[in-house]
């Protein structure tokens, strides 16, 4: 029985009596992320002095999002693969995907990430044990995506957070 998530789906595709399956990462709307961001900007009794609970509440949709920059969608824009590169690929069956092969890399990038978190900051970063990153990441940087969902999750719940502040009865 295969399980299909909110982030994920699985596409089943048959190919000459062979059961492939592609999984397809979804793009975040980040709706969880931008509730609980206006949500602890509300809290006036944070004072925004300790912004770690926020953080490890932001985390999944952060991951999610760092795993679509491995997607088809190529949301960071990264350079096409060379055609002799690609055919390699495909002569191994591996993915045609950019940055994927065995999915390494994007999982050092999100599931097993090195994260840190602090009173003041989070700090995201590839595992050290991907092969290759820094090789990928000196041609096409990752988390270039991420950072911009970030700072449009930060900048929908402060409108939010104004629109709530401001409403007048």
């Amino acid at each position: 029985m295969i399980h299909l998530t909110m982030q994920v789906y699985i596409q089943i595709i048959l190919w000459l009596g062979n059961m492939v399956i592609k999984v397809i990462e979804q793009n975040p709307n980040g709706k969880n992320s931008i509730q609980s961001a206006t949500d602890w900007m509300s809290d006036i009794s944070k004072k925004s002095d300790n912004t770690k609970p926020l953080w490890k509440e932001l985390t999944p949709e952060i991951r999610q999002a760092v795993k679509y920059e491995f997607s088809p969608a190529n949301p960071n824009n990264w350079k096409k693969l060379s055609k002799n590169w690609l055919a390699e690929k495909n002569r191994t069956g591996a993915p045609s995907t950019i940055g994927v092969w065995k999915g390494s890399l994007k999982q050092a990038a999100s599931d097993d990430a090195d994260i840190k978190y602090s009173e003041h900051a989070m700090s995201w970063a590839v595992n050290s044990s991907a092969d290759h990153a820094e090789f990928f990441n000196a041609k096409r940087p990752i988390f270039a995506y991420t950072a911009n969902f970030i700072k449009t999750i930060s900048k929908r719940a402060l409108g939010k957070f104004i629109d709530l502040i401001t409403e007048v009865d």
